[in-house]
């Protein structure tokens, strides 16, 4: 095992725990609740739309030079939006709050393994560039933490539990890394980057907008706007400066 590489995608799942760090923050709850949900819908939003979506076209590009790289683009996208819609089915609960936080613990465990997966495996072929894919999802891994900590810690009262959530998202990652290690080639296919991206896009993009809009919503409208700029602001510049 690269012990390097492991250890990229180990701190870049273990970046959520810093999320969960917020819910020590003191002030007015529904401020706090629709603060931190309008950053991670901001996030996730311009991740899905400018990183995962993008590049998951290009690979599939490389796959098929034709119309089918589109129909499979959109495809994969609808069956991220379907799988999310389909853990919201199974979800019942009479806290809207608590189901928000659960729904999104585990799209972002989904969302998890193929990223560890994919930094170790760059991490194997270059140093640089696992530095590099470490630091971004480590950004983008804050917010996501703290879309799983807030809804559980205010729905339960409960620090306990909502550690323990953020930090089963966050071992996703060396999860994906030891199934990298285990069972993946260094020579990651087109096809499996396509594949993931377009789903992740549309799993995280449904439980931004039909999840964790419309229940931030409810606390602040005013608040979930403004951070969703913030959200948008922050990885943009990450993305300038990386």
């Amino acid at each position: 095992m690269n012990k390097m590489a492991f250890l990229f995608a180990t701190l870049s799942g273990l970046s959520t725990i810093i999320g969960y760090l917020l819910i020590y923050v003191r002030g007015q709850k529904e401020k706090i609740i629709a603060s931190s949900l309008g950053l991670a819908i901001g996030v996730m939003i311009f991740v899905s739309l400018f990183d995962l979506l993008p590049g998951a076209l290009s690979y599939f590009k490389l796959s098929f030079y034709s119309i089918f790289s589109y129909i499979f683009w959109i495809l994969f996208f609808i069956i991220g939006v379907l799988i999310s819609l389909t853990c919201n089915d199974f979800i019942k609960n009479n806290d809207n709050l608590y189901r928000v936080g659960l729904i999104s613990l585990i799209i972002l465990v989904i969302h998890n393994v193929p990223e560890g997966i994919i930094t170790y495996l760059t991490t194997n072929l270059e140093l640089k560039s696992g530095l590099l894919m470490m630091i971004s999802i480590s950004l983008h891994n804050i917010p996501e933490g703290i879309t799983i900590a807030m809804p559980i810690y205010y729905s339960t009262n409960s620090k306990i539990k909502s550690f323990i959530c953020v930090l089963v998202a966050s071992l996703a990652e060396p999860l994906g890394a030891l199934i990298a290690h285990l069972f993946i080639s260094n020579n990651l296919s087109n096809m499996f980057c396509a594949i993931m991206y377009s789903t992740v896009a549309g799993l995280m993009t449904s439980v931004a907008l039909q999840e964790l809009l419309p229940e931030a919503k409810l606390y602040s409208k005013k608040y979930t706007y403004v951070f969703i700029a913030v959200g948008f602001g922050i990885i943009f510049i990450s993305h300038l400066l990386l």
